[in-house]
């Protein structure tokens, strides 16, 4: 949907989204205002495709975590350092999670 956001993210092979090369684990982020893409990959190449509705805020970002307040960011880390069931464990993961840097004395700003 052309009001959408989209992110592509390329997880095996390799890939020409919108004119750019990507690897795995390449991001590209596309914007909005899109009804079509231009892609190219070989047979066995596996990409995901994001999108959505725009933020109507800026996200927080911390670590692994994204939310809308420094509250909500706090939360999550908290769950995760406490192994909460909120964060399912990562099927095949081969060590432990690691724990989640401390934010004391840390005031988290947006980007506007």
């Amino acid at each position: 949907m052309p009001l959408f956001e989209h992110a592509a993210l390329v997880l095996r092979g390799q890939a020409v989204i919108a004119g750019e090369s990507l690897v795995p684990g390449e991001l590209l982020y596309l914007g909005r205002w899109r009804d079509t893409l231009l892609l190219r990959s070989e047979a066995d190449t596996q990409i995901l495709l994001l999108g959505g509705e725009p933020f109507t805020e800026t996200p927080l970002l911390w670590w692994n975590f994204v939310a809308r307040t420094q509250d909500e960011i706090e939360q999550a880390l908290a769950d995760w350092n406490q192994g909460s069931p909120r964060f399912a464990p990562v099927p095949g993961a081969v060590t432990a999670p690691i724990d989640a840097p401390s934010m004391t004395g840390v005031r988290l700003k947006s980007g506007t």
